[in-house]
């Protein structure tokens, strides 16, 4: 695969991720979806691996784009909304996601 077919790819891929983790409502439908991931050195992988590692502790990882961060923030809206995250702990992870942006 040449680099604009990789490129290519990696938008379709990218689409897809994004449109799955909006449906995202809980934190076990966000570990589904991480292990939906593309095979290693596949287009797109890393949108999984980031968002694999933002759950895990909810720490960005370095190579998270600002479009993967938005959606990282529209997920945990999502879960302080609806009370799955302890009292102001959804308002500390947002601060990080924009002071990262």
């Amino acid at each position: 695969m040449n680099k604009q077919e990789w490129y290519d790819e990696e938008k379709i891929v990218f689409e897809k991720f994004k449109n799955s983790l909006n449906k995202v409502n809980t934190a076990p439908e966000a570990q589904l979806l991480v292990r939906e991931a593309p095979s290693v050195d596949s287009p797109g992988r890393k949108y999984y691996s980031n968002f694999g590692f933002f759950i895990q502790r909810f720490w960005v990882p370095d190579g998270a784009s600002d479009d993967e961060k938005i959606l990282y923030k529209n997920f945990i809206e999502k879960l302080d909304k609806t009370g799955q995250l302890k009292s102001g702990e959804g308002k500390i992870i947002i601060n990080k996601l924009n002071n990262g942006m």
